[in-house]
This record gives structure tokens, sequence and C-alpha cells, in this order.
């Protein structure tokens, strides 16, 4: 996942939380997000904010397997090998 640009006319730092990229960038206060941007700034310059190793999960999928249930308590089942 890549920030291609951003733009922030806001007089104080943001804290910006994306679905699915590690919060492991803190602001001042502590508080994890995936990435901050500076008050009052722009950017033109990609940068990579996550990349995971893809060949992990499908290693996982392979060692996985889904039981679908028919009660309302459960829709799935996890069962690993």
């Amino acid at each position: 996942m890549s920030m291609i640009s951003h733009k922030s006319t806001f007089p104080v730092d943001i804290g910006v939380k994306i679905t699915g990229v590690d919060s492991n960038t803190f602001a001042l206060t502590g508080e994890a997000y995936a990435t901050v941007l500076p008050a009052e700034s722009k950017s033109e310059t990609a940068r990579k904010l996550q990349a995971d190793e893809v060949s992990l999960a499908y290693e996982f999928s392979r060692k996985v397997v889904l039981v679908a249930r028919s009660d309302a308590l459960a829709g799935f089942v996890c069962a690993c090998h």
C-alpha cells in the first residue's frame, strides 16, 4: 500500500488510520497511526506505507479448511491442519 500524494491545510499534524495498514507510526500523544501528515504540508512523492509477504498468505490458505455450518450461531468454522 502506497500513499501517492497528500495535501493538508490543517494547522496541526493529522494521524491517518487505513484499514489493512499496520499502525506503526506514533503521534506525540502516543496514539498509533498508519502515517502522520505534518501540519500544512503537501507532497507529490509516493511513499510506501506497507508491503506484505503474500506468499505467507497463500501458505496459510493451503493449510486452512473452511467448513460451512447451518446453525445460526456460526457462519464459518476454521479448522487448521
